[in-house]
C-alpha cells in the first residue's frame, strides 16, 4: 500500500490546562472550546482540502488526527491548525507529530518513537511581558485583557483564555461531555457545582468531600506495537479499527461505572477528560471507589477480549483517587491525581490494573500516601474490607491510633479482641508465620472510610 502522512495535534497535560481556574463551570467552558475547536466541522475551513480528518482515529479528548493528502503541504498544514487551535485556547499547549505509514496504525508507532526522541512541534502560549498588566483575578496565570461577569454585581478582570472560559459560545457547550454522558447513563445531568455535587454524599457522610479519579491504560503503545506486527494487510478491519476500538472501549467502560455510582436516580459522575485510554472524573467521596473499580474491571475486560481475539497479551489500566474537601483547590488535586496514577502504574511496573489512594483529608498534602495496589488484591479482600467498615467510625479511630510503631498491630489485635471485632481486623494484619497481608491495617482503614 502507499505510504499516507499522517499527523496528529493533541493539547500537552490537558488535565492541569483545565484545572488552571477553580470553578466547575469554567472547566466545562474550557473542555467544550476544546472540543468543538478540534470537531471536524470547525476544522473544515482552516483544512481547505488539503487534509482530511483520520477516520481511523478514535474519539480522544481534543486530538486533531488528520491524513495531509501532499505531504509537502504537512508543515503548513500543521501550522494553520495550531493557529486556529491557539485563537480558541489561548492558554492550551498543543504538540503536533506526523509520520508515513501504510495505515493509522503503523504511523502510531513511528509517532511514538519520535515522541520519545522529542522529534514533536511544541506550540506554547504567548507569555506576559509588560511588568504593569493587571494579573488576571480568575487564575491569576496571565495578564488580564478583559473584564468579564460572574453574577449580578460581580466583575473581574480576566486574561485571554478565562474569558474564553466564559464567553456565551462557551458556557452554551460548556455542559457537552456531562449532557452526553448523561444521555448514555440514562440519568439527569450532575450539578454544575463542586458543592452541589458533593451533597450527593452518602447520608452516612458530612456530604463535603468528592473523589478525583484520572485513570490511564498500562501498556497501550506496545499493544499498538503488537498489532502492527501482526501478519495482517495494511488496511484490514481488525488494523484500521485498533484506534477506535480502544476510543469506544474506554467509553463504554465510563457509561458502565457512571450507572454503578448513581444517586436516587441522578448521575453524580463529572467527566473533565474522556481520551482514548484515559478520563479524568470527579464525584461524591463515598461513590470512589464503586466508580473506579468498576470501570478498571470493565475496560480491562473490554481490552483482554480483544487482545484474546488477535492472540497477543493484554493492556491493563490503572488509576489514581485523591479524596478532599469540596473547597480544595482543583489543581492541586489534579496534580496530586497524576502522581497517583504513576504511583499505582509503578507498583505493578504497568503490568496489572491497579490502583492508589490519596486521602488529604485524612493525610494531608504531602503526608502519608497508600502504596498502589493491584485491583485483584483489593477485590479478594473486598468482603473483609465490609467486615472493616461495619466496625463503627470510632472504634477505626482508636484501631488507627494504636498503629504507631512496631508493637503497633499487636496493640489493634488486642483492641479489636475488647471491641469483638477481631475478625474484622485480622485479613488486615501479620500472619502468625510473619507473612505480611495484602492490604496492611492501616492502608485498610483509610480505604474504608469511604468504602460502599
Amino acid at each position: 500500500m502507499t505510504a499516507l502522512t499522517y499527523v496528529d495535534i493533541a493539547p500537552v497535560r490537558i488535565q492541569q490546562y483545565l484545572a488552571r481556574t477553580p470553578r466547575l463551570r469554567d472547566m466545562q467552558g474550557a473542555s467544550a472550546q476544546l472540543t468543538e475547536a478540534t470537531a471536524e466541522h470547525s476544522l473544515r475551513t482552516v483544512l481547505a482540502g488539503r487534509a482530511r480528518v483520520n477516520p481511523e482515529a478514535g474519539d480522544s479528548a481534543g486530538v486533531v488526527s488528520l491524513i495531509v493528502d501532499d505531504a509537502t503541504q504537512t508543515d503548513t498544514v500543521i501550522g494553520d491548525v495550531l493557529a486556529h487551535l491557539r485563537d480558541r485556547l489561548p492558554a492550551a499547549q498543543f504538540q503536533a507529530v506526523s509520520a508515513d505509514a501504510p495505515d493509522y496504525l503503523g504511523a502510531l508507532t513511528e509517532m511514538r518513537l519520535r515522541r520519545e526522541r522529542d522529534e514533536v512541534r511544541l506550540d506554547l502560549p504567548a507569555t506576559g511581558e509588560f511588568p504593569f498588566a493587571t494579573p488576571c483575578r480568575l487564575c491569576r496565570a496571565a495578564p488580564a485583557v478583559a473584564r468579564v461577569r460572574l453574577g449580578e454585581g460581580d466583575e473581574k478582570d480576566a486574561c485571554a483564555d478565562c474569558r474564553m472560559r466564559h464567553s456565551w459560545e462557551a458556557r452554551r457547550a460548556g455542559e457537552s461531555a456531562e449532557r452526553e454522558l448523561a444521555g448514555s447513563v440514562g440519568q439527569g445531568r450532575p450539578p454544575d457545582e463542586f458543592s452541589a455535587l458533593a451533597l450527593l454524599g452518602a447520608a452516612d457522610t458530612d456530604r463535603n468531600h468528592l473523589a478525583t479519579v484520572y485513570a490511564d491504560g498500562n501498556g497501550i503503545g506496545d499493544f499498538f506495537d503488537r498489532v502492527a506486527r501482526l501478519d495482517l494487510p495494511a488496511g484490514s478491519p481488525t488494523r484500521a479499527g485498533a484506534s477506535k476500538a480502544l476510543s469506544e472501549h474506554t467509553r463504554a467502560a465510563l457509561t458502565h461505572a457512571a450507572q454503578r455510582a448513581t444517586h436516587d436516580g441522578r448521575m453524580c459522575v463529572i467527566p473533565h477528560v474522556v481520551g482514548g485510554d484515559d478520563i479524568l472524573v470527579t464525584l461524591p467521596a463515598d461513590r470512589a471507589w464503586t466508580f473506579t473499580r468498576t470501570f478498571l474491571a470493565d475496560l480491562c475486560t473490554r481490552l483482554a477480549g480483544t487482545a484474546r481475539d488477535l492472540g497477543i497479551p493484554a493492556p491493563t489500566v490503572s488509576a489514581g483517587i485523591v479524596i478532599a474537601h469540596a473547597r480544595h483547590p482543583f489543581y492541586l488535586v489534579v496534580e496530586e491525581a497524576t502522581a497517583g496514577l504513576k504511583r499505582a502504574k509503578r507498583a505493578v511496573a504497568g503490568t496489572a490494573a491497579s490502583v492508589q489512594l490519596h486521602d488529604v483529608t485524612v493525610d494531608g498534602v504531602d503526608g502519608t500516601r497508600m502504596p498502589g495496589l493491584r485491583l485483584d488484591t483489593v477485590e479478594s479482600a473486598a468482603e473483609d474490607l465490609d467486615l472493616l467498615r461495619a466496625v463503627p467510625q470510632s472504634g477505626r479511630v482508636r484501631l488507627a491510633e494504636v498503629l504507631v510503631g512496631r508493637q503497633g498491630p499487636a496493640r489493634a489485635f488486642d483492641l479489636a479482641e475488647r471491641l469483638g471485632r477481631v475478625d474484622a481486623v485480622t485479613p488486615f494484619l501479620p500472619k502468625p508465620d510473619g507473612e505480611e497481608p495484602g492490604i496492611a491495617l492501616a492502608h485498610a482503614l483509610r480505604i474504608v472510610r469511604w468504602w460502599r
